[in-house]
């Protein structure tokens, strides 16, 4: 990207802190201890699952002073939210606490301030419990549908694009075996 071209966003194409236009395969959990303004929301309004302190706090302030968000977060925020929430935080850079973020579906859990690493580590740890395999194709489905295709599209590219990979893989079979035999899978590296 060139810095000094106007009409390029200043952003890597990965988005503003490598999060808010993200197309990597694992899941990310974002761990909210404080401030989250700008540039912060637009990151989490692109992870995977939040994870807030009681202090923690949410606003896209841009409009407040003659900005916008650029990083995709407006028009990555009306699916989380809603339109008329997303024209609230976005239009009027009003500050939203974590339980308002979490009724809103912006946050998926609010914990004790200096508990939230720790929460996003067992939200992870349930994660890394399952087939890899089966984290990423599952999540790749569901951001066909966050990404605005509709369900038919969404579903039809998963199944054709991702199942395969899922069903060519080691883990599947592990994991059906492991149910059949009563027993903890033994996952594989995944190889997608």
């Amino acid at each position: 990207m060139n810095e000094t071209d106007q009409n390029s966003p200043p952003t890597p194409p990965s988005g503003f802190g490598a999060l808010s236009r993200r197309t990597g395969l694992k899941p990310v959990i974002a761990a909210v201890n404080g401030i989250c303004f700008g540039g912060g929301t637009e990151m989490i309004v692109n992870a995977d699952l939040v994870v807030a302190a009681k202090s923690a706090t949410f606003a896209l302030p841009e409009v407040k002073i003659g900005v916008v968000a650029i990083a995709g977060a407006p028009a990555r925020l009306i699916r989380t939210v809603g339109k008329q929430r997303a024209m609230e935080m976005a239009l009027t850079g009003r500050t939203v606490g974590p339980e308002e973020a979490r009724e809103w579906g912006l946050v998926n859990k609010v914990v004790d301030d200096g508990k939230v690493v720790e929460a996003a580590i067992e939200m992870a740890k349930l994660i890394a419990a399952a087939s890899p395999d089966a984290v990423v194709v599952t999540r790749q489905g569901i951001l066909y549908g966050w990404e605005g295709v509709g369900a038919e599209e969404g579903t039809r590219l998963w199944t054709e694009q991702w199942y395969p990979k899922l069903l060519a893989g080691e883990n599947m079979r592990e994991g059906v075996k492991s149910f059949v035999e009563k027993r903890k899978p033994v996952w594989r590296p995944m190889k997608l």
